[in-house]
């Protein structure tokens, strides 16, 4: 999300952008990253047969500990995130071509048991479970100052400009969608609808097996997603009721 804020306080407002809206997609953990770098490039400079991804990544919310420019940053490589061309991932998925990361195999839900963290594990399944139980998302991270601030800030931008703000999620992300949009003033729109329907079976065609990210099947599927929002929220003049409402879920 700081990535986002960088891109709005050093670019968009600036250069003074214009537009009709303000979309925020959240995939995965979106909400819960700070400022974070990813360079291809350096990888293949350094490990040019096997290239790792470099990420530089700042932990704190405070701007004043974010890289001001890319001279400043000590990437690190990622050696399980390897980067591929076309044809490796097409044999990977295949099940034709296998890679060695090293990785021990660890039951991460016993560890997590271990370090006596049932209790909030049980409570933020059943939270997920009930997209109206009033018990926010333990792990919603909500609650930093600047985190706070960045997200006042995009309010901010969008009110002075009287422009909409649209918040759409994953399937997996409803709670923090929930919160956030609430935060920012915006119209949460549920990305569920984007897989009402979509069978099992071709559900598993949208998202890479065993990963969690898209195909190009799904990432098609969700951009086709993104323009019927764009037509139907921001194209069309909307009722003063709806574009007022910071709770609703469509």
């Amino acid at each position: 999300m700081a990535n986002w804020w960088m891109t709005l306080k050093n670019i968009i407002e600036p250069e003074n952008f214009e537009f009709d809206g303000m979309i925020f997609s959240l995939y995965s953990t979106d909400l819960e990253r700070s400022f974070m770098y990813w360079d291809d490039e350096l990888g293949f400079e350094v490990h040019p047969i096997m290239p790792y991804l470099a990420v530089e990544y700042a932990y704190s919310w405070n701007s004043q500990h974010f890289p001001k420019h890319r001279s400043h940053l000590t990437p690190n490589f990622l050696d399980r995130f390897i980067l591929l061309d076309t044809k490796m991932v097409d044999s990977l998925e295949r099940g034709d071509l296998r890679l060695s990361t090293g990785r021990e195999w660890q039951p991460y839900i016993w560890n997590q048991l271990s370090q006596g963290l049932w209790p909030q594990i049980k409570k933020q399944f059943w939270a997920m479970a009930d997209d109206n139980s009033p018990d926010p998302n333990p792990l919603s991270d909500f609650h930093d100052v600047y985190k706070l601030q960045y997200i006042q800030d995009f309010k901010l931008y969008a009110k002075k400009r009287k422009i909409p703000i649209i918040v759409t999620n994953q399937t997996d992300k409803r709670w923090d969608a929930r919160e956030f949009s609430q935060l920012v003033g915006g119209r949460l729109i549920s990305g569920d609808r984007a897989y009402n329907d979509i069978s099992v079976t071709h559900d598993n065609d949208l998202f890479i097996a065993y990963d969690g990210h898209f195909t190009q099947k799904g990432s098609d599927h969700w951009a086709q997603f993104m323009v019927d929002i764009i037509q139907e929220y921001l194209l069309k003049p909307q009722p003063v009721s709806a574009q007022s409402n910071q709770d609703g879920r469509d």
